[in-house]
């Protein structure tokens, strides 16, 4: 059944609570009015790098232009990325790099022609992604070009059965570019143990569309997909066979039951309620450029709207999926869903608004937080979210209590935070500076006294 706002509105104490909320401002509410800085106040970093609070510290492991293994040279704007256990208590880490095509450079991800999914018409198809291998203490031992020939690879997901899942932010075509040779708007799969080029053939029943990232239910094989456009839907891809993705599978767009109109495009959106969900079949995965698009093919069939979904990752705490709308709310700020896959009434899943931004100009305090992009879980259970908007770049962490702070600023340039992820031991929390022309990207080793949170606390 489809209920009104205004229904929604007057159903009890908690929508009474809702409104209280909305004429607040959800981050100050959520955030509290006083400062909140459980690690300590950010310290300025002298080597103009990294601020972090006192007892905290980098190291950096690569840089944009550094040599890799394979004899090229360490790609720029280093994006999404994930970390896996390698042999011998080393780190491995896959990451992407948010390249276009050009005519007069191949500066980005490079291999032979015939290794790269798109090798171009008269350009260079730059994007990609590359392999690290750290040490115990985090020191690089070797680094590899995994994928190469792809557009915009911005952000992606791990899977359980050890690889990592990279997605491209865009969905242009031959038609579009003639400098290139093939489709884009694919997920590829990179095993996290590759030292050379990945098998480059593109998950098409994953959907071809302006890709985000994607987080695995590791019960079901289940992979959820975000979008970002300004009139996303979020999706999930059922495979054929668990784990075997380029066997195919089944694409669906997550239908609201009792909120049909959308997510954060409507800026009555309802706060800490939870909304059963259900599936609406994409009929064409894959569309060509004259086809109509996945999106649209969803809304069309009743699929929830969102503005700009973006990172998402898993929480075990709560068995629920975690992922941000980068300019959703009606601040336009952002918001945070938690939505749990196996919950409410039919176990198709429930997704609940849990955090909305307040506008930039609202007058609040500093400690407040907007545009969230990349998203991870702590070992303990919290969140971490690297913002992608103007100003002053931070890392936040949002603790269990629905608490937000700055935990990190980005003292060498203006560019985003991407591809916030912890190492396996919980040890370290690696991180990308996406970097510019003036200030090349690094990927970053944050190490300190780390909060932990004992299971159900």
């Amino acid at each position: 059944m489809s209920i009104s706002r205004r229904h929604l509105l007057t159903r009890g104490a908690g929508f009474a609570a809702l409104a209280a909320l909305r004429r607040m401002g959800l981050g100050e509410a959520l955030a509290g009015s006083a400062p909140y800085h459980p690690y300590g106040l950010l310290v300025s970093d002298r080597a103009g790098i990294l601020d972090l609070p006192e007892g905290y510290r980098y190291t950096i492991v690569n840089r944009i232009g550094d040599l890799m293994s394979d004899g090229t040279p360490t790609p720029p704007r280093p994006d999404g990325m994930a970390a896996f256990a390698g042999a011998g208590g080393t780190t491995i880490l896959v990451r992407n790099h948010e390249m276009t095509v050009s005519t007069s450079s191949d500066n980005g991800v490079r291999m032979p022609a015939v290794l790269r999914y798109d090798a171009g018409r008269g350009g260079f198809v730059r994007g990609g992604t590359t392999t690290l291998v750290l040490s115990s203490t985090n020191t690089l031992l070797a680094s590899y070009a995994t994928l190469g020939g792809t557009v915009r690879n911005c952000a992606g997901g791990a899977t359980p059965w050890g690889s990592w899942i990279t997605c491209e932010e865009t969905t242009l075509t031959p038609e579009e570019d003639a400098r290139h040779a093939k489709r884009h708007g694919y997920c590829f799969e990179i095993p996290s143990g590759l030292q050379g080029p990945a098998d480059p053939t593109p998950l098409t029943a994953m959907g071809r569309f302006s890709h985000e990232a994607v987080g695995v239910d590791a019960a079901t094989g289940a992979i959820y997909e975000t979008e970002d456009v300004n009139l996303s839907s979020f999706y999930r891809f059922t495979p054929f066979r668990k784990g075997e993705l380029a066997a195919g599978g089944i694409l669906e767009a997550m239908r609201l039951v009792d909120f049909p109109r959308g997510v954060s495009t409507d800026i009555g959106f309802p706060f800490r309620v939870p909304f059963d969900v259900e599936w609406v079949k994409v009929p064409n995965p894959d569309p060509a450029r004259t086809e109509t698009p996945v999106a649209t093919q969803a809304q069309e069939a009743g699929a929830a709207i969102l503005r700009r979904g973006e990172g998402i990752a898993w929480n075990p705490f709560d068995e629920s999926f975690y992922f941000t709308a980068t300019d959703g709310g009606a601040a336009r700020s952002g918001q945070i869903f938690r939505f749990a896959p196996r919950a409410g009434a039919k176990q198709q899943g429930i997704l609940e608004l849990v955090l909305e931004a307040t506008a930039p100009d609202s007058g609040r305090s500093v400690d407040e937080w907007e545009w969230p992009d990349n998203i991870t879980v702590t070992p303990w259970g919290d969140l971490v979210l690297c913002k992608d908007g103007p100003g002053t770049q931070y890392l936040y962490m949002v603790t269990t209590e629905r608490r937000v702070f700055r935990f990190a600023r980005n003292a060498l340039n203006g560019t985003e935070f991407a591809g916030c992820c912890f190492s396996p031991d919980g040890k370290t929390l690696f991180v990308n500076i996406y970097g510019n022309d003036t200030a090349p990207g690094l990927t970053l080793a944050i190490t300190g006294p780390w909060r932990t949170r004992a299971r159900g606390r």
